[in-house]
């Protein structure tokens, strides 16, 4: 019995293989769409923000507030 793969196998392997990498490429062209990241961007802020009902995360938004207001007056002190 013999160990090395035919021609036939080794054509099989690199179609199979060829049709993968082009998924694969399809994917990541699909991902980097700049719409498509600008709306994962968005929907990472409001599932930070809001809750599983729709309703605003008052200890988070109230940080966040709490952040900027201070770095606003921070910021007006220094000027």
């Amino acid at each position: 019995m013999s160990t090395d793969k035919s021609a036939q196998e080794i054509l099989k392997t690199i179609e199979t293989t060829s049709a993968r990498l082009v998924e694969n490429l399809n994917e990541i062209v699909d991902r980097s769409q700049p719409e498509k990241v600008a709306a994962k961007q968005v929907q990472k802020i409001k599932n930070f923000y809001l809750d599983e009902h729709g309703g605003v995360r008052m200890d988070r938004a109230g940080k966040t507030l709490a952040a900027v207001v201070g770095f606003a007056i921070i910021r007006k002190l220094f000027k």
